[in-house]
Parts: structure tokens; sequence; C-alpha cells
């Protein structure tokens, strides 16, 4: 995995998220903030991204590639959309990752530590939890 640092001030990545239609209701005050919280991460083919019953607190944001859903190995869906949400559960309900995922292609993320939200950004907190839960 390739990651870089903040994204804050990082037009090409902010003009990506204005295309997808998931971050059309964040004003350019929300994006931004999501970019202070992110890291553009980019996983090879094959390489794993979530392994299940790790605990973390990562969100990712498909914005290109795509990744498979694995459940004790068997493939049960595929994220392939720019703006699929995945890794969200772990935050939502606390729980270790219950599934593993992979990147089947070069795939580009924005990962965004979950546990930042809540304590740096409570203001961004209903438009990001809107956009989780769209």
């Amino acid at each position: 995995m390739q990651e870089t640092p903040s994204l804050q001030d990082n037009y090409r990545v902010l003009e990506l998220l204005r295309s997808i239609d998931k971050f059309k209701p964040f004003s350019e005050d929300d994006l931004q903030a999501l970019l202070r919280l992110g890291r553009l991460r980019k996983f090879d083919a094959d390489e794993i991204i979530i392994r299940e019953g790790e605990d973390d607190s990562w969100i990712y944001f498909l914005l290109t590639g795509s990744a498979a859903v694995m459940k004790h190995q068997k493939r049960v869906r595929t994220f392939n959309r720019s703006g699929d949400i995945f890794g969200e559960m772990s935050i939502l309900d606390g729980q270790p990752r219950s599934a593993t995922i992979r990147a089947t292609k070069v795939t580009l993320l924005l990962g965004v530590d979950g546990s930042l939200i809540n304590s740096k950004y409570k203001e961004n907190n209903l438009a990001f939890c809107y956009t989780l839960y769209r």
C-alpha cells in the first residue's frame, strides 16, 4: 500500500470527490474537513485492504478500481463504483472487522480514520453520517 500525507488543499482529490454523487450534499467546508482527516491509499491487485477480525477505525471511499469482500474466503460482494463506502461497520458497531476486503485490481481509496470524526470535527458529523447512511 502506498499512502499520501494530508490531503488538505489537494484540488485534484477535491474535484474527484465533487464528481461522486454521495458527496454532492457536502459543502465546500465539509469536503475540506474530510480531506484534512483523509489519506489517499493506493493498493495493488490482490493486496488486502481490511483483514477480518482486526480492530481498526478506518473508513474507505472507493475512488478508482475495485475491491472484493471475502467472508470465510468466499467472495460475497464487490465494490466497483466511485463513492462506494466500506469499513464503516466497525465504527458503527464497535466490533472487529467482519470480513476481509482485497483489491481486485489497482485501487485508489480515500481513507478516513473514523475515530477522528467525533473528536476533531463535530460540526461535520451530520454531513458525514448522512453519507454513511444513504
